[in-house]
């Protein structure tokens, strides 16, 4: 299956998701999806998605990675009403 991401909006949800998927796996189990994703990393990309400034710490990512879950919802529900 080839998934065709057309326009700036449908890249960006595609690395929402990936980040979340990310930091998901980080805070279960410590290991970073690759060497450049830190929590710092992580979370400070977060915070151009949600606008809130995170702290370096896994309670902070927890609160990110929830904040990421209510964006993405949004997200897919404003486009299955559209």
């Amino acid at each position: 299956m080839v998934v065709i991401l057309q326009g700036e909006d449908q890249v960006n949800l595609f690395r929402a998701v990936a980040l979340k998927h990310g930091l998901s796996l980080y805070l279960k189990t410590g290991m970073k999806p690759n060497s450049n994703w830190t929590l710092k990393n992580m979370l400070t990309t977060i915070t151009l998605y949600t606008g809130e400034v995170y702290n370096v710490s896994k309670k902070a990512g927890h609160k990110a990675l929830a904040d990421l879950n209510k964006l993405l919802r949004e997200e897919i529900t404003d486009d299955t009403t559209h």
